[in-house]
């Protein structure tokens, strides 16, 4: 297995060295992020984007050496298309992208006949195996919140990268545990270390970005992990699954909310996120640059901190209960945070 690796991550280090060398060569400004005005961007140089890329082919290329089917690689392809789309046409409407991904995903989610065997509430269960439709309805949902969370979080040097390379490693101890999952533990190593050697040309320092392309795919990736490690392990409570993803969700709720009570599209992207208001914070008493990387390791040793507790029980309905209490924790660590910067 560790042969295949090797060749992989060679694979992949000569491609992300290529891709950059010939972009900024070529000055092929479609595959450059040359905004600098986006409430969203902290970046002040030319920098490719096509993290994603990257990701993806060296996932493709995983998939054949291992011969490894996996029929959901589909619905994987199918976002990080919609994010490259969204990188090349920067300007098209964001309601529009919406609706794009929302028919799409639904198509995918539904040919593919994707399930969502327990989810801990006996009432759920009933619905939800009621009709196919509502199943369908229910994952497309839950993906779009976590593909469009893993968007919300992108934008500093290594923040999303680092984000998902924890939830891979939870995800990869939880299928360690059962040989009846050992491919999707496979899979979880071989996309930490493709993350990792992807992480040293994007932290502390950029010379690549993700991209909508990346974020998309990283997004997409951890939801099928996601329900796939659910479908292996019966025995793991699906809550504790949904409280190793619960950040990416609740950021797209959470931020859907507040724009509306602050009387903003919902659609539209702002400077209000909490990982923004760190570096807000930060930022008061260090360097721009510094700032930057600085949120990355702040951010995710938060999400560290938060996420210890769901592996020291072992009552399964505790999981129901500090899921919903997860975001007491982060609406009351954001406004903290938007008080510090914005009040005081």
């Amino acid at each position: 297995m560790l042969n295949y690796f090797t060749f992989i991550s060679i694979f992949q280090l000569l491609l992300t060295y290529l891709i950059i060398k010939k972009v900024k060569k070529l000055n092929i400004k479609i595959f450059l992020d040359n905004d600098f005005s986006k409430p969203q961007s902290f970046h002040h140089k030319s920098t490719v984007r096509l993290g994603g890329f990257i990701i993806f082919f060296s996932l493709l290329f995983f998939f054949y050496v291992k011969n490894f089917t996996y029929k959901n690689i589909l619905l994987v392809s199918f976002f990080f298309f919609i994010g490259a789309f969204s990188d090349c046409f920067t300007k098209q409407n964001p309601f529009f992208k919406f609706i794009l991904m929302l028919g799409g995903c639904f198509a995918i989610v539904f040919f593919l006949n994707l399930e969502i065997p327990n989810t801990q509430i006996s009432i759920l269960n009933k619905v939800l195996k009621r009709d196919t439709l509502i199943m369908t309805t229910f994952i497309v949902i839950c993906f779009l919140f976590v593909v469009n969370g893993a968007n919300f979080i992108d934008g500093f040097n290594g923040l999303l990268l680092i984000h998902y390379i924890l939830i891979l490693c939870l995800f990869a101890y939880i299928n360690s545990k059962n040989p009846e999952s050992s491919g999707l533990f496979d899979l979880c190593f071989f996309l930490i270390l493709s993350a990792t050697l992807l992480l040293w040309f994007n932290f502390p320092k950029a010379k690549v970005f993700l991209g909508d392309n990346g974020s998309y795919l990283i997004g997409s990736i951890i939801s099928l992990i996601a329900i796939d490690t659910s479908i292996y392990n019966p025995n793991i409570p699906p809550f504790l699954i949904a409280c190793i993803v619960f950040y990416l969700f609740f950021e797209v709720f959470f931020s859907f909310f507040r724009k509306i009570f602050s009387n903003l599209n919902p659609f539209y992207p702002d400077n209000k996120h909490m990982h923004m208001l760190i570096f807000r914070l930060i930022n008061k008493k260090f360097d721009k640059y510094k700032s930057n990387y600085l949120v990355t390791i702040f951010f995710n040793t938060f999400y560290i901190f938060t996420i210890l507790p769901i592996f020291f029980s072992l009552n399964d309905n505790f999981y129901i209960i500090y899921f919903f209490f997860l975001p007491c924790i982060y609406i009351l660590t954001y406004f903290i945070l938007y008080k510090k910067v914005f009040i005081n």
